[in-house]
């Protein structure tokens, strides 16, 4: 693996235009950052980079704690080329807010996408982010996890577990008491082409609210559609797709329980 970078502030860590790099540009693994501190500001221009550019090794592993956790344009990457999976990037807060920003742990070789927790209390993501997890090449598609205590907000932003190869699509699963998908959200499980199966979400909450959102896990290949399952004591969609088709008509399953 690549070398350590561990960084900790007893008040407030603060990365604007700058990055921090553990990427492993030869046969290697990627690297480890641990960043805590109460207060975590990721800036515009910010950039996280634990890759794996060629070889074998698997992206890094990135672990983010404070009490706020804040990222305005910033970019967090932990990709990988060839036959490693993609990174393990964990954020922990009691708030986390992203607005235009770039979570990536895909993989565009062989290896799977890689796995993908957010846990706090409240969860915002917002102004064009994007959480993804994919796969294009014969990997499967990533796990994303994101789980709040008291509310979740997905707005003008996105996240995939895709399979854009010849791989399955991966695994997604929103958890908080209050669920919002706002104008123009989206949730892509989807496989591509080739053979794969597209993913899973689950949705679970005690109420969910999507207007104007998108979720999809379809299917243009020999894979099946998505299971989709969405569970709460309330929900309500208005101007919202969810699409768990295939072209090719095989079986598909769509949930929703009104518990």
């Amino acid at each position: 693996m690549a070398a350590k970078s561990i960084l900790s502030a007893t008040r407030s860590f603060n990365l604007t235009n700058a990055r921090i790099e553990a990427e492993a540009l030869g046969s290697g693994a990627g690297g480890l950052v641990e960043i805590k501190a109460p207060a975590i500001t990721l800036g515009q221009d910010s950039e996280i980079n634990i890759s794996a550019v060629s070889g074998t090794g698997h992206a890094g592993v990135l672990t983010i704690a404070g009490t706020t956790i804040t990222a305005v344009n910033a970019d967090i990457k932990g990709e990988t080329f060839d036959e490693g999976d993609g990174a393990d990037i964990t954020l922990t807060a009691d708030d986390i807010a992203l607005t235009g920003t770039l979570i990536n742990s895909s993989t565009k070789g062989v290896g799977a996408g890689g796995f993908i927790a957010l846990t706090a209390d409240t969860i915002s993501i917002d102004g064009g982010s994007a959480i993804e997890s994919d796969s294009f090449s014969s990997g499967d598609g990533g796990e994303i996890i994101l789980n709040a205590t008291r509310s979740f907000n997905l707005t003008n932003a996105r996240i995939e577990a895709e399979a854009l190869g010849s791989g399955a699509g991966g695994l997604v699963e929103i958890k908080a008491p209050a669920i919002t998908l706002g104008q123009d959200s989206e949730v892509n499980i989807s496989a591509i082409s080739g053979t794969g199966d597209a993913g899973v979400l689950t949705i679970a909450g005690t109420s969910i609210t999507a207007v104007n959102a998108d979720i999809k896990g379809e299917t243009f290949g020999e894979g099946k559609a998505a299971d989709i399952a969405l569970t709460a004591e309330d929900i309500t969609l208005t101007g919202t797709l969810i699409n768990s088709s295939t072209e090719r008509r095989r079986c598909r399953r769509l949930y929703c329980f009104n518990c």
